[in-house]
């Protein structure tokens, strides 16, 4: 079961690495400025990058039988649910995805016996989902597996080059934030 929406890897590939003002420039009634190509085109290639990387992510994890959005959530519910669980819109909100991702997602995990969703103690109504052995057994494979791809990939950094990195990302993501608002 594929946990994004259909189509995407195709868009992103499809999008040009580097743009030229020439190409640009109809997209801009009022002109384009060089700062809006090193713009775009650090956009594009942030997307593309970001595609390939979970592209090779899913082709490892899918020796394990499952995906990259698959294993993020079996890490939170190992990291943060304890004995009593996490609520589905708690797992969408941590993940940054919408509940019917949410909903797909748990679908797949809680068929392969790797979940349980149970009714909550104080809530009739609420619905909590609980990490079962078989899905901490999996992390335990699977995590030195991720561990050591992602090492490899970013030997190419120094450790100075990671945290600007690092502290880049932030730094749209904060953006992302902003302009939500």
């Amino acid at each position: 079961m594929k946990d994004s929406a259909p189509g995407n890897e195709v868009l992103l590939q499809s999008i040009p690495r580097s743009l030229t003002v020439k190409e640009l420039a109809p997209l801009y009634p009022d002109g384009v400025t060089s700062r809006d190509i090193t713009a775009v085109n650090a956009h594009n290639a942030l997307l593309q990058v970001a595609n390939e990387v979970l592209q090779r992510v899913n082709v490892q994890f899918s020796s394990f039988g499952i995906t990259q959005a698959r294993f993020r959530m079996l890490i939170l519910l190992l990291r943060h649910a304890g004995r009593t669980g996490l609520k589905p819109c708690q797992l969408a909100d941590m993940m940054k995805v919408e509940r019917a991702t949410i909903t797909g997602i748990l679908d797949g995990l809680e068929r392969d016996g790797l979940v349980r969703r149970v009714k909550s103690l104080q809530d009739r109504r609420a619905v909590k989902v609980r990490l079962l052995p078989k899905g901490r057994a999996l992390i335990k494979k699977a995590a030195p597996c991720k561990g050591r791809q992602m090492a490899r990939l970013m030997r190419c950094l120094t450790s100075a080059e990671c945290r600007t990195l690092t502290r880049l990302l932030e730094k749209i993501e904060k953006r992302l934030a902003e302009v939500d608002k």
